[in-house]
């Protein structure tokens, strides 16, 4: 269908643009869980999105663009489209019609800054989420607050930081378990026993892992469960029990296998 002129024209992109970011939005938790199915669907439809994207980011659209950045930087954080979803994510932070929702800009460069980090420029990344947790406005966005401190919890980790990655994870985790959001604290109770374990705290490394391991399954986040099994397989390894870690290297490959992860 061709777009009409002027006005006609606007609303037709805007029609798409809300169209294609509530799609996107609505998939967010099977995103964060690598559902095969949802990253296909997605990947198909990636540049109706991105044109979506970028007229929601240029006519500010605030609900579109607020609702579905999780699911944009998710997808592609695990498709490993880093390069574009930071410059997505960047443009649309950088857009006039943004800079008047602050909470807006916020959760965008939050999101952006744990692309930053995945990309290895870690002195970006840390500067950027240690800006944005000291600003009030910033703070106050909870998806903005609990993602800035998971990239200096994981930075600090990289660094080989071991107390401040501690003090960030335990607080990403602890806003997570409080908001009921499941996965999110099975992700940072593994990252606390990735912690633990570097601290040479074997015992209390397997016991954070295997609750973070229970928590995955409930969610049904199958790559999440397969690499934390790949990471408690390590941990029985150096608790010197191969069996078990056998069983957890064989089983973290039948699901990869399973779900076309390699």
């Amino acid at each position: 269908q061709k777009l009409g002129a002027g006005g006609d024209r606007d609303a037709t992109a805007t029609a798409h643009s809300r169209h294609y970011l509530g799609w996107l939005a609505q998939r967010a938790d099977a995103t964060r869980r690598a559902d095969r199915d949802t990253l296909r669907e997605t990947d198909l439809e990636f540049e109706n999105i991105r044109a979506a994207w970028l007229h929601a980011a240029q006519a500010g659209l605030h609900d579109a663009l607020g609702r579905s950045a999780v699911a944009l930087m998710s997808h592609c954080d695990i498709r490993g489209r880093l390069d574009e979803g930071l410059a997505l994510l960047g443009d649309a932070a950088a857009s006039p019609r943004v800079a008047d929702e602050p909470w807006l800009r916020a959760r965008l460069q939050a999101l952006a800054a744990h692309l930053t980090y995945r990309l290895d420029d870690f002195d970006t990344a840390l500067a950027s989420a240690q800006r944005l947790l000291a600003d009030e406005v910033a703070a106050a966005d909870v998806v903005a607050r609990q993602q800035c401190l998971r990239v200096l919890g994981s930075i600090h980790l990289q660094k080989a930081e071991l107390d401040a990655a501690r003090e960030y994870f335990t607080r990403a985790h602890g806003e997570a378990a409080n908001a009921g959001q499941t996965l999110s604290a099975a992700a940072m109770l593994d990252n606390l026993a990735t912690v633990e374990k570097r601290a040479g705290r074997y015992a209390e490394a397997l016991r954070m892992a295997q609750e973070s391991l229970v928590l995955m399954r409930r969610a049904g986040a199958h790559a999440d469960v397969a690499l934390c099994l790949n990471g408690l397989g390590v941990l029985h390894q150096a608790l010197l029990d191969p069996e078990r870690a056998q069983a957890c290297f064989d089983e973290g490959l039948a699901i990869t296998e399973r779900e076309g992860f390699v």
